[in-house]
């Protein structure tokens, strides 16, 4: 779905609400009927806003100063912060619609409950 704008994405889960099928809509717009499920379930249950965040993560202020004093003051080693980062997006951050919209720790904290 990385090539749909923001704009067909829209028009996309407002046609599927008005009762058009995701084969036609599939066909109309290149994609597979299971993106259209995909993005009609994503907005459901997050809104519209879910559709403005973009692949290259922008950080606040306080973010980058943490992460150059890791690198400057702690001689920790760009790598090692990067993957750090990573670490903490794919654990704590990220959401997925197969883990009912939790991240993958909330996920497991919720079940072990």
């Amino acid at each position: 779905m990385g090539k749909l704008s923001y704009d067909d994405k829209v028009k996309i889960y407002y046609e599927k609400k008005k009762g058009r099928s995701r084969k036609s809509i599939a066909s109309e717009y290149k994609i597979q009927q299971s993106n259209v499920q995909y993005l009609v379930r994503l907005i459901d249950k997050h809104g519209f806003d879910i559709l403005r965040t973009t692949s290259n993560k922008k950080y606040d202020s306080s973010e980058k100063e943490r992460i150059i004093n890791r690198i400057l003051i702690n001689n920790e080693s760009s790598l090692s912060v990067a993957i750090d980062d990573y670490i903490n997006y794919y654990n704590y951050d990220r959401i997925k619609v197969k883990l009912k919209g939790l991240s993958p720790v909330n996920y497991r904290l919720q079940s072990s409950n």
